[in-house]
């Protein structure tokens, strides 16, 4: 066995480059992360610039109404101009800004109420969303300021996946009210991975791992009988040779997964922080007609989105297996197990459907269980592996039956 192990070692690492593999991912991630912390000291810099136009501009203004509307202005604009030098101070005004349009009292519409608040650049767009919105963010930064966490900085209104549907406004304009009323930078670790799996680098991630390694064993099943013939003398069985190279499969993908993000984790957190696992994230609840909303912790839905990951990679790997032996094509099977992670982009959610369940955050977050019924992130974790055995089994078994005129593993030149 462990010489057969070894084998499958020396195939992998001469045929598969896997350390540039493992370098495009962690840094490819790590570019992203520097990327993101750069747009957020231009977006700073750049509303601070708006800021200062808006309070040269205003200051101008020589008519008996501009200078009545200054007095309430002129203040807002300098409160929102000092509190951007601090995330807490930030999220603080922003919330109580907020509030006003969401809960108004008679005192916040005089020039003394409203010189408290922050100016008309950002908080007043919100209310082109719906109370929805407005009320999950209060929600969220109260949160936050309860558990003494930095708040993303800037503070900007909370969107979910049916925020679009809640737009009052022209839906055209969408896109350009949610760059100045949302635009938000996940500028710690912990933060930007999750980012990352929400913008689908989940799908990227096991698309690479499966381009890595999905050819391997449908390589051993196209080529010549050596190499099986050493092994039987060996006492390793075509079968036995089957479920080691799975094992071995799995075992390398949750390698190189782990050690990837975890090396990026390590980068991200040592230039920024690590952030808070206890940070609130927004989940769904209920149906798709009487939907709610509720917050869960940071960790809890990392997790979540971890099993469905790694349960997603098992299904991938397995399918290759099930390829391998029907097709022993190696180019026909890369291919084909590569695609898989392409299908949730364009395929309809079904509760038993494997590909449902590559939406790790859409699942782990409760939308997918609330429009589509779907199952939950164990509920789905259990499909994929249910999927994984099934498959597994049925390349076991073929392989079983066609075991005496199989010919060999191969002579891949190694």
């Amino acid at each position: 066995m462990k010489t057969y192990l070894w084998w499958q070692w020396r195939i992998t690492r001469r045929i598969v480059p896997l350390v540039i593999l493992f370098l495009t991912v962690t840094g490819g991630a790590a570019l992203l992360f520097i990327h993101s912390l750069t747009q957020q000291k231009q977006y700073v810099a750049q509303y601070k610039t708006d800021i200062q136009f808006d309070l040269v501009r205003r200051d101008k203004k020589t008519a008996a109404a501009d200078k009545w509307l200054n007095t309430w202005i002129l203040p807002e604009l300098h409160n929102e101009r000092n509190a951007l030098s601090s995330p807490e101070q930030y999220a603080s005004g922003f919330a109580k800004s907020l509030n006003v349009l969401v809960h108004p009292t008679p005192a916040d519409g005089q020039p003394s109420g409203l010189r408290k608040q922050f100016s008309s650049l950002v908080v007043p767009y919100a209310q082109f969303f719906g109370g929805q919105e407005m009320n999950t963010t209060l929600t969220e930064l109260a949160l936050v300021k309860k558990r003494r966490i930095t708040p993303m900085y800037p503070a900007r209104l909370l969107l979910n996946e049916q925020s679009v549907e809640y737009f009052s406004a022209n839906p055209a304009l969408y896109s350009q009210y949610v760059q100045k009323v949302a635009k938000r930078f996940y500028e710690r670790a912990w933060y930007f991975l999750q980012y990352l799996i929400s913008q689908n680098g989940g799908l990227v991630l096991g698309a690479i791992v499966s381009f890595a390694l999905a050819w391997r064993y449908a390589l051993q099943m196209s080529a010549g009988a050596r190499h099986n013939n050493t092994f039987l003398v060996l006492g390793v069985t075509p079968t036995k040779q089957y479920w080691l190279s799975t094992l071995f499969n799995w075992g390398v993908a949750f390698a190189f997964v782990t050690l990837s993000v975890g090396l990026f984790l390590l980068l991200s957190a040592w230039r920024n922080g690590w952030g808070a696992l206890n940070y609130p994230i927004l989940l769904w609840r209920g149906d798709a007609v009487m939907s709610s909303h509720g917050f869960a912790n940071l960790g809890t839905v990392l997790s979540d989105e971890a099993l469905l990951f790694f349960a997603s990679l098992l299904f991938g790997l397995s399918f290759a297996h099930l390829l391998s032996v029907l097709v022993k094509q190696p180019l026909t099977t890369l291919l084909a197990t590569v695609s898989l992670w392409g299908v949730p982009l364009v395929a309809p959610s079904w509760r038993w459907a494997p590909w449902t369940y590559f939406n790790f955050s859409r699942v782990a977050d409760g939308y997918a269980q609330t429009f589509f019924q779907t199952y939950d992130a164990r509920g789905g974790t259990f499909v994929l592996l249910g999927w994984t055995v099934l498959f597994i089994t049925l390349g076991a078994l073929w392989l079983k039956v066609t075991e005496r005129g199989f010919g060999g593993y191969g002579d891949s030149g190694n």
